[in-house]
C-alpha cells in the first residue's frame, strides 16, 4: 500500500488517535492526540509496511543506505524496535542506546563498542519525533562515539516544525519522516490548556499523572 493508505490504516487501526485524553508524554509534554507505535499495538501488516518504507526512505535520497557500506542503525526505546527489524530487513547491523532519565541518554551492554566495531556511519531511528530533543541528545550520543552520522529516520514527525536536517559536528545532516501531521504538545502545566481546563491526566493513554511526577 502506498503511504497515503498506510496512514489511513493507521488512524483507523488506532496507532494514532486523538484520544480526547490529557496525556502526559515521556518527554513531560501534554497532549491530547497520541501515536503509540509499539510492537503490540501495530498489526504485522501495517508494521511489515512500515518497516518496508522506513528500507525504502534508507536506500534513498539523501541518505543513500548501502549494503557493504559500514553503516548501523541506531535506536532507542520503541524506536530500536523499528532499528531492528529495518536492520534485518536490509541485512545491516543495529544497536541501542538507553533513556535513563530524562535528560540523558547512553550506550550499555558493549553497544558503544559494538558500533564502533561493525560501523564507520550511523542512520538514528525513531519512532516519533516531538520536538527535537531526544533527536539532539542521540546526535551528540553519536559524537562521543567518534562514529559519523548518516541521518536520522522516524515514522511520523508529529511536531509544529518538522525538521529536515539536524547539525552534527561542522555540517547539516538530513532528518526524514515516513508521514508529518502536526499533533500539538505543550511544555509544561502552564501552558497547557486542558490543565486549565481542570481536565484530569489519563492513567490509560501515556504515563499519566505517574509519568509527570517520576522525574
Amino acid at each position: 500500500m502506498d503511504r497515503h493508505q498506510l496512514w489511513r490504516r493507521l488512524l483507523n487501526s488506532g496507532v494514532v488517535r486523538s484520544t480526547g485524553q490529557h496525556i502526559v508524554l515521556s518527554t513531560r509534554e501534554h497532549t491530547e492526540q497520541y501515536a503509540n507505535f509499539v510492537s503490540s499495538n501495530v498489526p504485522d501488516t501495517l508494521r511489515n509496511e512500515l518497516v518496508a518504507h522506513l528500507a525504502t526512505e534508507a536506500s534513498s535520497a539523501p541518505l543513500h543506505v548501502r549494503p557493504h557500506g559500514g553503516t548501523a542503525f541506531l535506536g532507542i526505546g520503541c524506536g530500536y524496535w523499528y532499528a531492528a527489524m529495518l536492520a534485518e530487513h536490509l541485512k545491516f547491523p543495529s544497536v541501542y542506546a538507553t533513556k535513563r532519565v530524562l535528560d540523558w541518554y547512553g550506550f550499555d551492554r558493549g553497544q558503544a563498542d559494538m558500533l564502533r566495531s561493525q560501523a564507520r556511519r550511523v542512520v538514528i531511528v525513531d519512532d516519533v519525533r516531538n520536538s527535537g530533543a531526544s533527536l539532539q541528545k542521540l546526535v551528540e550520543l553519536v559524537d562521543r562515539a567518534g562514529v559519523e552520522l548518516l541521518g536520522a529516520l522516524y515514522i511520523l514527525d508529529r511536531s509544529a516544525t518538522p525538521a529536515t536536517d539536524v547539525r552534527f559536528r561542522d555540517r547539516h545532516v538530513p532528518v526524514r519522516a515516513l508521514f508529518t501531521h502536526h499533533m500539538p504538545t505543550w511544555p509544561d502545566r502552564e501552558s497547557c490548556p486542558l490543565c486549565a481546563q481542570g481536565i484530569p491526566y489519563s492513567t490509560d493513554t501515556g504515563g499519566g499523572v505517574e509519568e509527570f511526577h517520576r522525574f
